[in-house]
């Protein structure tokens, strides 16, 4: 559920669906970008956190520590 209304918006998301024309889809979703970057409909709670996991043991010459 969501109380964000835009009507430009909902008439490019429904003229983006409506044509077939990669050139036209191509303009309208600049359009829809454009509209959302200023809007800003959402808000980053976190920003720059950059959080992965890895694997070692397929690594080639990866010296492993001894259990």
């Amino acid at each position: 559920m969501h109380f964000y209304q835009n009507a430009e918006l909902d008439k490019l998301l429904n003229s983006f669906y409506k044509t077939a024309n990669k050139g036209e889809q191509l303009e309208i979703a600049h359009g829809i970008q454009k509209i959302i970057a200023q809007d800003q409909v959402t808000i980053p709670v976190m920003s720059g956190a950059y959080m992965y996991q890895y694997n070692t043991t397929r690594f080639a010459l990866v010296e492993r520590a001894k259990s």
